[in-house]
């Protein structure tokens, strides 16, 4: 990340997710003082998400069959397909072209909604949310059977779920067991950080850890999959 050339718009989507290495954030922070149009894309991208945000917070969600202590998800299955086309769009378009794809988001977002794929994101290591992630998976499965495809991507302290040592691993075991469609993926970088500071995670063996989760979840989403923020 030297050059302006060498910008990726999943990386600016890492910076404002702050789910860049600290090496990477210097970087960038330093091409954005030196380039005027490189921080006017990174205030772009911190805009729009913060008014997603505020979208959502505007949405009442739907009751969830949680356990009782387990909070709501922040974005239900219902407001995934616009979650799909918003995220869709700033991860895998370039900012100049935002405002001329409007035919080709109308039909991501159909997709989304159509979709038998889903992501589940988890970034905390909150336990009641970590549970709620887990039973989201078993609700998802019994309400659309097994042919779904289900995807729970963890990033920044959402990857201690996937520990062996985590109240929920059993459950996911058995989880993993009952459906040969269900994938559990740790981001790459958050691993590496939590290495760097010498704290050990034994990641249950099905976890896939070879990428950033913002790579994982950009091809995941501009293929129309439904998002579900834990």
């Amino acid at each position: 990340m030297s050059t302006k050339a060498s910008i990726q718009d999943y990386q600016l989507q890492a910076y404002v997710d702050n789910q860049l290495g600290v090496e990477e954030r210097l970087e960038l922070e330093q091409l954005m003082a030196e380039d005027s149009e490189i921080e006017r894309q990174v205030q772009q991208l911190s805009t729009l998400k913060s008014q997603l945000k505020q979208a959502y917070a505007d949405v009442s969600v739907p009751p969830q069959n949680l356990h009782q202590n387990a909070p709501k998800s922040f974005w239900s299955v219902p407001k995934s397909a616009a979650a799909a086309l918003l995220l869709g769009v700033l991860i895998g378009s370039s900012f100049s072209t935002l405002n001329s794809n409007q035919a080709a988001n109308s039909a991501l977002v159909a997709q989304a909604a159509q979709s038998e794929k889903f992501i589940i994101h988890v970034d905390t290591d909150d336990q009641i949310k970590q549970f709620a992630a887990v039973q989201k998976i078993a609700d998802l499965y019994q309400q659309k059977g097994e042919q779904i495809q289900v995807d729970v991507i963890t990033n920044s302290e959402g990857v201690r779920l996937f520990d062996v040592n985590n109240a929920s691993s059993e459950e996911l075991a058995t989880l993993l067991d009952k459906y040969p469609k269900l994938t559990l993926f740790a981001c790459q970088r958050a691993l590496q950080r939590a290495s760097d500071k010498g704290e050990k995670i034994n990641l249950i063996p099905q976890v896939q850890h070879d990428k950033p989760a913002v790579d994982a979840m950009a091809e995941r989403l501009n293929s129309g999959w439904n998002y579900i923020k834990i």
